[in-house]
């Protein structure tokens, strides 16, 4: 955290990692509870201060937001640093933030799908059969009438 007001001292900053946040239900999330206090107790309001958290590397952040006690979600602007590790975001008060990642897209999948897949070949089984059966008799034809020419 960068915050020049912090500097005099007598800050405790506690962090804690969310669970269960009915708010990012049905996301790919992590979400952290921060909690900065004074010799007064709870600090929720501050001037400007950036925030610096972790991330997956290996997962493309789609939002960074903050989690009201109401469930709504304000979204903030971020950057990301070189490596993909760290978000940072500027915020004026301490509460609940997520880091949501962009899910991966959902592939469907057919059961019992019967139907053989298409390989791009558009002649059918009853075509091949009778060209086979119209040649066989053009054939015998052919034998039938050299045999007779020959007589």
């Amino acid at each position: 955290m960068q915050n020049p007001d912090f500097a005099q001292g007598g800050f405790s900053l506690v962090v804690g990692v969310l669970s269960d946040v009915a708010a990012l239900k049905g996301k790919d999330y992590k979400a952290y509870d921060i909690q900065l206090s004074n010799q007064n107790g709870p600090v929720h309001q501050i001037s400007s201060t950036v925030v610096t958290i972790p991330v997956d590397p290996n997962k493309e952040v789609e939002a960074i937001a903050a989690i009201g006690e109401d469930g709504k979600l304000e979204n903030y602007q971020f950057t990301l640093n070189a490596d993909k590790t760290k978000v940072t975001f500027t915020t004026n008060h301490f509460s609940a933030y997520g880091v949501v990642y962009k899910s991966a897209p959902k592939v469907m999948q057919k059961e019992n799908d019967r139907k053989l897949p298409s390989t791009g070949q558009t002649m059918s089984m009853v075509g091949v059969i009778g060209g086979v059966l119209l040649s066989a008799l053009g054939f015998v034809f052919y034998l039938e009438k050299r045999r007779n020419h020959k007589a």
